[in-house]
């Protein structure tokens, strides 16, 4: 590590510890967002899909990530629209819009289930895009998109008044990259998101998306 990573890093970790206390809050369980919830939120109409088995079953289940917990006390389940951009839903939710176009890694057709935390996790910091990958994959789990990111962010938001990812020590890095840096995704204030991406990406954290098994 060099001079001026070990800089960096010291930074943003005394950054959290002043400024952010509420990233190290105790989890509380969250809500299942589906189809309904955006049209009573957001009044964006999605189709309905069910809630798979296969991680409706994960949610009694021991957290992988934080093992005093279970799943559905650090995970929120669920539904992305299908056929939308992440400029789309952050313009749909008034959150503002990204600063810079980012190409979305995936643009499903289809809406879809996801549970992802709703913290980065621990010791997921200063780690390379492929390291969190190989750590993610052993448990079944995946670096999340923007879009997956902002929309967990825009469903805790609405539903809980809750602000997950804040900016700048708990944002968390996704898939996508702007100029070979992974975009972040954070929480700005109780209305915005907040997109970076520059050399302090490399010491954010990653949250962990489970998706539906097809």
């Amino acid at each position: 590590m060099t001079m001026f990573s070990r800089v960096l890093d010291f930074s943003s970790g005394l950054v959290q510890k002043l400024f952010f206390p509420q990233a190290h809050l105790t989890f509380e369980e969250s809500p299942l967002f589906d189809a309904s919830a955006w049209k009573n939120y957001y009044h964006f109409d999605v189709v309905d899909v069910p809630v798979p088995m296969d991680l409706q079953q994960r949610l009694d289940q021991p957290c992988p990530h934080w093992g005093q917990f279970k799943v559905r006390q650090t995970h929120l389940l669920c539904l992305v629209p299908g056929g939308v951009t992440s400029q789309k839903i952050w313009h749909m939710a008034q959150a503002g819009n990204l600063s810079t176009s980012v190409e979305d890694k995936t643009l499903p057709p289809n809406p879809y289930w996801i549970l992802i935390t709703t913290k980065i996790l621990p010791d997921s910091r200063s780690k390379s895009l492929l390291e969190q990958k190989r750590d993610l994959e052993v448990f079944g789990y995946a670096i999340p998109t923007v879009l997956e990111a902002s929309v967990a962010k825009l469903a805790l938001q609405a539903s809980k008044k809750v602000q997950i990812y804040p900016y700048p020590a708990g944002c968390t890095r996704c898939q996508e990259e702007v100029d070979g840096f992974p975009v972040a995704i954070g929480s700005q204030d109780e209305q915005h998101l907040l997109a970076i991406f520059n050399e302090w990406n490399g010491l954010s954290g990653f949250a962990a998306v489970c998706r539906a098994l097809n």
